[in-house]
């Protein structure tokens, strides 16, 4: 937060690289807002930000490149105490992904990746982004209509978006190319 408050201050200087894209921002949070929790005894409520996590979505899609008007930040590293929903909010951010910045931006066929130690660690990740996939489906006919959920998949229904998990224990994946 200290960051992004030094950084609003140099926004007007001409050699300052980055803007603050507020309407991007606030795009990540309302789509927090509708999302669901995929798991547990919240499953199928409302999602709802925690101070952090708001913080977090409001400055990684809020800044941006001048040059390129991609995102200031390309990588992000969160930890947290156990039992603070990291899986449910990473799967949040797993959906925004493959669906609403699809929808609006230019990745036509994103691709979402759970990467763990070991594949039956990725693959709750995944399962969770997939529970709480199916009950932004049920809200939205846009994403219901965009996403294919079947047992052991989540694909898009035109083009070739996916999301997958994968392991240190999983072989070798050639042709990767997360969004």
């Amino acid at each position: 937060c200290e960051r992004h408050r030094k950084d609003l201050a140099q926004v007007d200087k001409t050699k300052f690289a980055y803007y603050f894209d507020e309407e991007a921002a606030s795009n990540a949070i309302q789509f927090a807002s509708v999302s669901f929790f995929g798991k547990g005894r919240l499953s199928g409520k409302h999602f709802k930000l925690e101070g952090w996590q708001a913080a977090l979505l409001w400055q990684v899609y809020g800044w941006k490149r001048k040059e390129t008007d991609t995102r200031k930040y390309k990588q992000v590293y969160v930890k947290v105490a156990r039992k603070n929903g990291k899986t449910e909010f990473l799967s949040l951010i797993g959906n925004y992904g493959f669906t609403n910045e699809a929808f609006k931006g230019p990745e036509r066929d994103p691709e979402v990746y759970w990467a763990a130690t070991k594949k039956d660690q990725a693959k709750y990740g995944w399962l969770i982004q997939k529970a709480q996939l199916r009950h932004l489906s049920n809200f939205s006919s846009k994403v219901g209509n965009y996403c294919k959920i079947l047992t052991h998949n989540i694909d898009t229904t035109k083009g070739t978006g996916f999301v997958r998990y994968l392991g240190k224990d999983s072989k070798t994946e050639d042709g990767l190319s997360p969004y």
